[in-house]
């Protein structure tokens, strides 16, 4: 990947973690608003980093170093397993 490219992606993520961040400490938000804004963060994220990339290179990334997407859009929630 292009030094310039990688830091556009490196970007965008920083960007979008904050903006995932903010979400999830925003009282006023329901649930299912925060989920809703996530997900939309993670979409346009997701398109965000493909066109800067490419389809393959993408498709590569997404699996491998760019997993990190796929997690913008889920709440993370404690395990009920317990100790």
């Amino acid at each position: 990947m292009p030094e310039q490219v990688a830091g556009e992606v490196y970007d965008l993520k920083k960007t979008a973690q904050q903006q995932r961040n903010r979400i999830l400490a925003d009282s006023s938000m329901s649930t299912e608003q925060r989920i809703a804004a996530l997900q939309s963060v993670q979409t346009e994220t997701d398109a965000a980093v493909a066109a800067r990339l490419g389809d393959r290179a993408y498709q590569q990334y997404r699996t491998g170093s760019g997993r990190w997407i796929q997690s913008l859009g889920k709440i993370s929630t404690p395990s009920a397993a317990g100790p």
